[in-house]
This record gives C-alpha cells, structure tokens and sequence, in this order.
C-alpha cells in the first residue's frame, strides 16, 4: 500500500504543478522520514513519509510538525486522548484514529458542528485506507461537503477515481 500511495501523491503533485491556482484547492508537501518512522497509530506514518501534511480541499491531514498540538480535540470524545488520536478534518470536522484499532472515524455530518454530539462514523481500517478511499478515490463526495475543485481534478488522475 505505501509505494502505491506514494505514487498516487508524486502523480497528484505533478500535476498540480502545471496548474497555476492549483494551491489554492490541494498540496501534497514533500514526505517526511522522521514521519514515516514515528510511532503514530493508523499508520499514519505511511502517509506522512509520502506528503508531510497533505490538503485535498475538504480533507486536511496534519503535518508531523503541528499533529500532536491538535490532540486536545480529542478531549470532546469518550476517552479522550488515551483513546483518540486527530490527525486531520474534513472541513472543521475532526479525523480521528482509534489507537487501538488504528481504524480511523468522523463525524458524520460535514453540516452539523461536530462539538454537539459524540456520535462517530468509522470510514476506514488505517489512514492509507482512508487517504485512498476518501482523499484520493471515489468516496470523497461522502464526506465533503460537494463537488469542489479537488474532485473535478482528482476525476482526472486516473480511472479507477
């Protein structure tokens, strides 16, 4: 999963770069070693060693420099910390990782603000899973707000998007 994630990003990233404004909907920041080597839950790791905070319009994943200052979202959960781990959001919705699980989950309701209730939706085993499903593929629309610019660019990366 981690060269065809990483892949995906290097061919996102390409190109992006031959579109003028194409900062202004998505950027996928070089990866990081030390990332890649940390001992996040989900495998978190695998995505930041390809793009160290990568942003697709709606979907915001932390870099590896400010992830764990985002931890005390995980405070208006069951558990809390101990628990939670928010490594991104989906517009102000926080992503959240099971520790031990891994699995990653959101709340299910981009409209509705998140702080008013502690129903979770799971959307994937780890956060490549996620990235690819969510991020990158065909579920996006499922957890953003609408057809944006990201999407009508993603659609264009390859089939199976």
């Amino acid at each position: 999963m981690t060269s065809e994630l990483h892949a995906m990003i290097a061919i996102a990233r390409e190109r992006l770069d031959d579109i003028p404004d194409g900062i202004t909907f998505a950027d996928f920041p070089p990866g990081s070693r030390a990332a890649a080597a940390a001992d996040y839950p989900g495998k978190l790791g695998e995505l930041l060693g390809g793009s160290d905070g990568p942003r697709c319009q709606a979907i915001v994943i932390y870099p590896s420099s400010i992830v764990n200052e985002a931890q005390y979202l995980c405070e208006e959960y069951e558990g809390g910390g101990e628990r939670w781990f928010c490594f991104g959001h989906v517009e102000d919705n926080p992503l959240l990782i099971e520790r031990n699980s891994g699995h990653v989950y959101q709340f299910p309701h981009p409209v509705q603000e998140w702080r008013i209730s502690d129903h979770l939706e799971f959307l994937s085993r780890d956060v490549p899973e996620f990235f690819n499903r969510y991020a990158m593929g065909e579920q996006y629309l499922t957890v953003a707000p609408g057809r944006d610019r990201w999407y009508d660019f993603m659609l264009t990366l390859s089939p199976r998007t």
